[in-house]
């Protein structure tokens, strides 16, 4: 996803509207295996912005859970790469990374 002026409702022939404001989804929690076998339980945020209406609606079923699960299963890997005491010093750099991963 990438971020876009605001455009305004667009409309489609089929008369759907998308509009390509930004989203924000809120995932439940999770318990995430670290790399040192310490579970943890994740609460995350995701802001996102459709940048092609067009394209979201006809390759993807659902672009909305497809999102929220594509955030949820990169968020699950790269935790599950770190170390626990990793996990609480670099949510800085963590967020950094699902930035540019998703």
């Amino acid at each position: 996803m990438s971020v876009l002026v605001h455009m305004g409702p667009i409309r489609l022939v089929s008369k759907l509207r998308l509009s390509c404001d930004v989203h924000c989804v809120l995932s439940v929690r999770h318990q995430i295996l670290s790399k040192d076998s310490v579970t943890v339980a994740v609460d995350a945020v995701v802001y996102y912005r459709v940048s092609n209406a067009t394209i979201s609606v006809t390759n993807v079923e659902d672009a909305h859970r497809s999102t929220r699960l594509l955030a949820q299963t990169t968020l699950r890997n790269v935790l599950g790469t770190k170390n626990l005491s990793e996990i609480l010093s670099d949510r800085e750099n963590i967020s950094l990374f699902m930035q540019v991963s998703v």
